[in-house]
């Protein structure tokens, strides 16, 4: 759970040894990334899934988090 205008710095944990990543951000800004670590900002309020692909030399693997993330309104 973060507030919205926050970032979050997800890590790929996948094992075998994959050699490309594709992530889907919903409501994140990027909405895609190819680079294994990325930060992904989000600054509309709601619950997001998150989804990646990993790729290595024997095929590919997704896996998704649907509702993974909630962004809250921020009000000090």
């Amino acid at each position: 759970t973060i507030y919205a205008g926050q970032s979050v710095n997800f890590t790929d944990l996948s094992t075998n040894n994959p050699t490309s990543w594709s992530w889907s951000f919903s409501g994140g800004s990027p909405a895609t990334s190819v680079v294994q670590n990325p930060s992904v900002a989000y600054n509309t309020p709601g619950v997001y899934n998150v989804s990646l692909t990993v790729t290595n030399q024997f095929g590919s693997d997704t896996e998704t988090k649907t509702n993974f993330l909630t962004v809250l309104v921020y009000n000090p």
